[in-house]
């Protein structure tokens, strides 16, 4: 810590509990019952960070649920580092960082919060230094994409601090309105979709909001299979169908063109291990047939009569 950091016993009533200027977590209820438990039965293990004002009261700058849990527990007065008043800036920001840091790492939406509070106290640059500390690179994009997530509606923020919604679907959830990202988080949550299927969710609900010109919300109205009660029971049933239902909605020729190649293979009735492929997205009537073979001797057994079958195949196509 800092070389002004000192450890002092601080009466509770002396700490200005509604102050939270610095609080990064604002999404979890303080205080912790487990938190208060473990306090009671076990002690403090990490003090919180005060500052002290000219008035002698003490201003929290980083351990605010511990202090929460230490009135709740009955405590009169609590072991703490206190910063003196006249520290700069950028020492008091290092060990705010740092003190969060000892209870576990940040989520994304604390990292987001604390880079906005120093990009505001000390300008960006000094902030895009900080990202080294959070396990960035240096750049002013990744400082930009952070902070951004500030711009999203409170439950999508709630969302990205508990990991339920990834940060590259929070990213894109930027470009919807407020009510599209709450429908989208609603579906993510209900099917408690993984990090592939939020981004395809995410760029199929993009790609026909922005085609057909409306909000994402209306368009999913039209999806048959949320009034299923069956595949409301299945979650990875109706994930699966939601997926299926946009791709086709976005690619609709794709979408037809695989449909009948999945017909005209049943209708060939391959044998097991022989497998029939199409060129990607149909970009042409090519087709690759692949055969699996136990082993080498069964290939040479089986490989005279395939070498004859393509090279009479190759006479056939010569021209005249």
């Amino acid at each position: 810590m800092s070389p002004t950091t000192i450890s002092r016993h601080i009466r509770l009533e002396a700490i200005d509990t509604a102050d939270n200027h610095f609080l990064l977590n604002p999404f979890d209820a303080l205080p912790d019952e487990q938190q208060v438990n473990d306090l009671q039965q076990l002690g403090l293990y990490i003090p919180p960070l005060l500052q002290e004002n000219p008035e002698g009261r003490y201003r929290i700058l980083a351990g605010f649920a511990t202090v929460e849990a230490a009135s709740t527990a009955g405590m009169e007065e609590i072991v703490s580092l206190v910063l003196a008043e006249a520290t700069p800036p950028e020492p008091l920001f290092t060990a705010i960082l740092r003190r969060n840091l000892m209870a576990g790492p940040l989520s994304v939406m604390e990292q987001a919060l604390f880079l906005d509070k120093v990009s505001s106290s000390l300008g960006k640059e000094t902030a895009v230094a900080f990202l080294p500390r959070l396990g960035y690179r240096a750049q002013h994009y990744i400082l930009g994409e952070l902070t951004s997530l500030l711009a999203l509606e409170r439950p999508l923020q709630e969302a990205l601090h508990r990991g339920s919604l990834h940060l590259r679907t929070g990213k894109k959830l930027l470009r919807f309105s407020a009510q599209d990202q709450q429908t989208i988080l609603e579906l993510v949550l209900r099917l408690q979709l993984g990090t592939g299927k939020q981004q395809k969710l995410v760029d199929s609900a993009w790609e026909l909001s922005r085609r057909e010109s409306r909000k994402f919300t209306e368009i999913l109205a039209e999806w048959p299979g949320s009034g299923s009660r069956e595949a409301q029971e299945n979650r990875p049933q109706l994930a699966a169908s939601l997926l299926a239902w946009l791709h086709t909605r976005c690619f609709p020729r794709s979408s037809r063109a695989e449909e009948e190649f999945r017909t005209f293979c049943q209708r060939l009735d391959l044998p097991p291990g022989v497998h029939l492929q199409h060129t990607q997205a149909f970009e042409d009537d090519r087709l690759v047939l692949s055969i699996t073979f136990a082993d080498r001797a069964t290939f040479l057994a089986s490989w005279p009569g395939i070498s004859s079958c393509l090279r009479e195949e190759q006479r056939h196509q010569k021209p005249e």
